[in-house]
């Protein structure tokens, strides 16, 4: 009888061996299959467009233009900023990685700020990406007091964003008048008591 256990036993552990063989033989037919035709999507971020496509031509993939670029102030104007797929992913050999070139750094026109107050053109230089330097008070007659009335780098010219621009600012023109202090009846007293004294003092 005991025997006869261990001879059960024995058939199904070697069935359950057997079976576990299988499956793993099957699973690995399966991703051989299933993986033959695939290839990752090279790097290419960084260069030209010319090398960009001879890489996935190699790699058996169909290089595709973007319809538009992207503005990145790390990359120069004409080489790849991003891939589509993105470099290393698994894609079936034949399939179309569209390629973005970089548009370089984004150059923003700086916009006239004269006789804007400083609060507006704040806004209106972060609206572009660009963002108030240093703002010096002056005596101006161009412009009324707290208005803007000059500005380096001047209107037109074309710069990268976040650039800081720097402002003069009208100060007011009104200055203090010099006017006599009124002389009270207290300090008239005052002042004719010491008159008296000096001249008393003369006399003796």
């Amino acid at each position: 009888m005991l025997e006869r256990l261990v001879g059960i036993a024995g058939r199904l552990a070697r069935g359950l061996v057997l079976l576990l063989l299988f499956v793993v033989s099957a699973y690995s037919a399966f991703s051989f299959w299933v993986r033959r035709g695939v290839t990752p999507v090279p790097a290419l971020v960084g260069l030209p467009e010319s090398e960009a496509r001879a890489e996935l031509t190699v790699q058996g993939l169909a290089p595709k233009a973007a319809e538009s670029g992207r503005y990145d102030p790390a990359i120069s104007a004409g080489q790849v900023v991003e891939t589509r797929p993105r470099g290393g992913s698994l894609v079936k050999r034949g399939s179309e990685v569209e390629i973005v070139l970089s548009l370089g750094p984004r150059r923003i026109v700086i916009p006239d700020l004269t006789g804007k107050n400083l609060a507006a053109a704040r806004l209106t230089l972060e609206g572009e990406g660009l963002a108030i330097g240093t703002a010096l008070s002056v005596r101006s007659a161009r412009g009324s007091a707290g208005t803007i009335v000059g500005q380096e780098p001047t209107a037109g010219t074309e710069l990268p964003g976040e650039t800081a621009v720097d402002v003069l600012v009208a100060q007011s023109q009104a200055a203090r008048a010099w006017r006599p202090r009124a002389r009270t009846p207290q300090s008239s007293r005052r002042g004719c008591l010491q008159l008296a004294c000096r001249r008393g003092k003369r006399r003796s």
